[in-house]
């Protein structure tokens, strides 16, 4: 590997403490071991004192006094000490005369005794804590803090990377279905005629597995582009996700309301799309007008405009939406799913807004 490339990851190399650093990470390891060693003996003398072997317990408080006296020169005050009297001394500070107890050898008790170590024992921790959770800032700590800074801003740039890949693919995939969808055939043109859609291209009858509830919300077309993009046309053949295929068939019916179980089978729990194109020489606000039995979910131009997902029978015009057509051609997909029953639907376009009728 070339020395540039080393460089280059330079920052991931851990750097050596100090001598200063390592003696400061030395004396916070001290602190703690000799706390452990404290708490250690008091749990071993409350145990002797819980058996009654007070004559054992009273022999270790007296090491265990030691023990806490000589925690006060790894805080900085004090001097090392070897026997109980001396650590009574040096603890003398802290509780002044109560520590003469401790060294009394007869008419007392173990218990008042270990009740005031066990007190001097938390008085010292809570002073050792302060130095040992204290945290040096050592060359380490900055390269940590310079690692973590690293990190975060490559993970943003790989984000913001990967945000903007998936944005230009999002926008080639718009413009390509734009692209595909003004070079389609027209089934509707708007400005010719307008009223109830009878002609349509149908999917096969779909099974729909996971309920009437959930088959709405299915994407059966997936496989075959999904459904904000499919855009069939006559004999056009689409898998879908079970890995069946679909052939889309042009269907013209004789009425305003789509008998789906007449033009083309009935089955219960089931689900069919039906496709046509619209097209207008202008922008325009258009009215669709729309019934279903039973679930209906509608897309102009791959968005989804309205979804109505219940049990009901088909009525005319018992939902209206208001949607914008763009110039040109327009891609209209209607997905009707079925429970039981009868099975169909109706459709038809205004340009201009009715003011009487149920909203969607």
């Amino acid at each position: 590997m070339r020395k540039s490339t080393w460089k280059s990851i330079a920052f991931l190399n851990v750097p050596e403490l100090s001598e200063s650093e390592l003696a400061h990470e030395r004396h916070k390891q001290e602190i703690a071991s000799a706390l452990g060693r404290v708490r250690s003996r008091l749990d071993t003398i409350h145990g002797l004192v819980r058996q009654e072997k007070e004559q054992d317990a009273e022999l270790l408080a007296r090491a265990a006094l030691v023990d806490l006296a000589n925690l006060l020169p790894l805080l900085g005050e004090g001097k090392p000490v070897e026997t109980p009297t001396a650590a009574a001394q040096a603890l003398s500070g802290l509780f002044q005369s109560q520590l003469s107890d401790l060294t009394q050898e007869e008419n007392t008790t173990i218990a008042p005794k270990l009740e005031l170590i066990d007190a001097l024992f938390w008085m010292l921790r809570k002073r050792a804590r302060r130095i040992v959770t204290t945290e040096l800032i050592t060359r380490r700590n900055q390269y940590e803090v310079k690692r973590r800074w690293q990190v975060g801003i490559t993970l943003g740039l790989i984000l913001a990377t990967m945000s903007a890949i998936f944005t230009i693919h999002q926008h080639r995939k718009s413009r390509q279905y734009i692209s595909d969808l003004d070079s389609m055939s027209v089934t509707v043109d708007i400005d010719h005629k307008q009223g109830y859609i009878r002609e349509w291209l149908f999917s096969d009858v779909i099974d729909g597995p996971h309920g009437f509830g959930r088959n709405i919300d299915v994407d059966f077309m997936e496989t075959a582009g999904g459904e904000p993009r499919i855009l069939p046309i006559p004999g056009m053949a689409s898998r879908l996700i079970d890995d069946t295929t679909t052939i889309w068939r042009s269907i013209v019916s004789p009425t305003d309301t789509i008998d789906v179980s007449g033009l083309l089978e009935h089955r219960d729990n089931a689900v069919v799309y039906a496709f046509t194109t619209i097209h207008s020489s202008s922008s325009r606000l258009i009215t669709l007008f729309l019934g279903s039995d039973d679930g209906i979910k509608v897309w102009l131009n791959g968005k989804v405009v309205f979804q109505e997902n219940r049990l009901r029978v088909l009525k005319q015009d018992e939902n209206r939406v208001q949607v914008n057509l763009r110039e040109g051609v327009n891609a209209l997909l209607l997905k009707i799913t079925q429970d039981k029953g009868p099975w169909g639907f109706s459709c038809r376009i205004e340009t201009e807004t009715e003011t009487d009728g149920p909203d969607a």
